[in-house]
């Protein structure tokens, strides 16, 4: 008795396998493709993260840590199951950080771990927060001189009368040492009568001098309370010490601006 059920001949079966080979050859390396645009995604997020952290050091410490751990142990950066695992990319490999002047870059040799144009990189800058910041230093020092040049040419007037005159004692000193340390009192001394001259003397032209602090422009300010008492106003956030203009002296200028 025939089946009436006709199968599958020799040849038809050779040409489903051959397609069945082609379809499989296109869609395993498309799972790779797909997989790894993943592992990308996840790793430029990761990097974004990173460099959130690196950009908040930089604003406390205006510099960059010399390694990425460092942004753990300092507590910018949590990892999330073992210590250091925020360091690593999505296939599990540890960034390459590299510090250039005030650049900082990550960088994630990908799934090969080969350096190639293909790489995922981040560069951050902390120049613009040197900037920023060294603008904000110059805007105290020049309210710092425009009050004191208004307050002194205020008491230059022969009013006749008989003001009694007030000295500088000693006072708390840290940072520049404008005054040394212990307490200071305030010594007082009789002025003289309609004399046309003020308490306030003028402004040296030098801005910081390192020998004699309180001989210096700053020193002056910072003595007499018109500016903080510590060195942060010496130099701008570079580390580069102001230059004092004017004719006379009565602004300072950054030559990283």
């Amino acid at each position: 008795m025939k089946c009436s059920i006709a199968g599958f001949s020799l040849i038809e079966l050779i040409v489903v396998v051959a397609v069945m080979a082609v379809l499989a050859s296109v869609a395993i390396p498309l799972v790779g493709v797909v997989m790894n645009r993943e592992h990308g995604d996840a790793t430029v997020k990761e990097m974004q993260g990173i460099q959130e952290c690196l950009e908040a050091y930089f604003e406390d410490h205006l510099e960059f840590p010399e390694t990425l751990e460092d942004l753990e142990t300092d507590g910018y950066i949590s990892s999330s199951f073992t210590e250091g695992d925020a360091f690593t990319d999505s296939w599990g490999n540890g960034y390459v950080y590299a510090i250039k002047d005030y650049n900082a870059t990550i960088t994630s040799l990908g799934e090969d771990q080969v350096d190639s144009k293909l790489n995922l990189s981040l560069t951050f800058s902390g120049i613009p927060i040197l900037r920023k910041q060294t603008r904000e230093e110059m805007k105290t020092i020049h309210i710092a001189l425009q009050n004191y040049e208004i307050l002194r040419g205020s008491e230059i007037v022969d009013d006749g009368s008989g003001n009694n005159g007030n000295g500088n004692g000693n006072g708390n000193g840290n940072g520049i040492v404008i005054f040394g340390n212990g307490n200071g009192n305030n010594g007082n001394g009789n002025g003289n009568e309609g004399e046309l001259e003020s308490s306030y003397p003028s402004l040296p032209s030098q801005w910081y001098k390192a020998n004699q602090p309180d001989k210096c422009a700053l020193g002056i300010l910072i003595t007499y309370g018109f500016m903080p008492n510590n060195d942060k106003y010496i130099s701008d956030a570079w580390g580069k010490e102001y230059i004092y203009e004017g004719s006379p002296a009565d602004y300072v200028t950054s030559k990283n601006f």
